[in-house]
């Protein structure tokens, strides 16, 4: 599990390259031909976060999910940068909330990754699946539990979240906890709010187990705190 674990991690973290590049295609939408120059154009906009800008090109006639080369609309970029009223300009224009990139983010999934917990509530607000899932199976909580986001953890907790959901690898957010150094008050929040700490991930590995492999101890310590709690131990 320990190599599934690190080859994901290792390409989530590859996947968080800033929003920066601009495709060569010609897109039609609505009838609008976007030419390389409008699109550059837009996309520069969005990553210097000039509203203004953004909101003359998308209201002469740019289709609001035009997409970079990596898959990502202007609301990935909204969500990237936290830039909340970036994010309602695009949402009350017909932006896709759950429009998936090339490797099955959300703008969701990005802005947990980003910690951009503003934007984050507001696609919530907005009807966002908080148990999208990307290619590797990865929901917005796991993302949570690898960068720590405890704001957004206890967020996505409240409207619904699984605590328990598992990946393509079988790890539930508590697995990314207990290999992930600097996670203990998100851990702490998952276990509070009932994450199962004797679930066993396709290789038949529990947290506990996980994070004694790693030398995890301080979260080794507060699951069995909590199995004790519970008489699970």
């Amino acid at each position: 599990m320990r190599r599934g674990l690190l080859v994901s991690l290792a390409l989530l973290f590859s996947l968080t390259v800033p929003l920066v590049s601009i495709g060569a295609q010609e897109v039609k939408a609505k009838s609008v031909k976007v030419d390389r120059r409008t699109k550059k154009e837009l996309f520069l906009a969005l990553r210097k976060g000039d509203l203004e800008k953004v909101k003359e090109l998308i209201n002469g006639g740019v289709p609001v999910d035009i997409r970079n080369k990596f898959g990502q609309t202007p609301l990935f970029y909204a969500a990237d940068s936290d830039n909340l009223e970036l994010a309602k300009f695009l949402i009350d224009h017909g932006a896709n909330i759950e429009a998936k990139d090339y490797y099955g983010l959300t703008p969701l999934h990005q802005a947990v990754i980003r910690g951009s917990y503003r934007v984050a509530k507001l696609l919530i607000e907005r009807g966002a699946n908080v148990e999208a899932t990307d290619k590797y199976g990865y929901t917005p909580l796991h993302l949570a539990a690898i960068y720590n986001r405890v704001k957004t953890a206890k967020l996505l907790i409240s409207k619904g979240a699984n605590v328990n959901a598992k990946d393509s690898f079988g790890n539930t957010p508590l697995h990314y906890c207990a290999t992930t150094k600097g996670t203990y008050q998100v851990a702490k929040v998952l276990l509070e709010n009932g994450a199962d700490p004797t679930i066993k991930n396709s290789r038949g590995k529990t947290p506990l187990e996980l994070a004694n492999e790693v030398k995890n101890f301080r979260i080794s310590r507060l699951i069995v705190k909590y199995m004790e709690k519970r008489g699970r131990v």
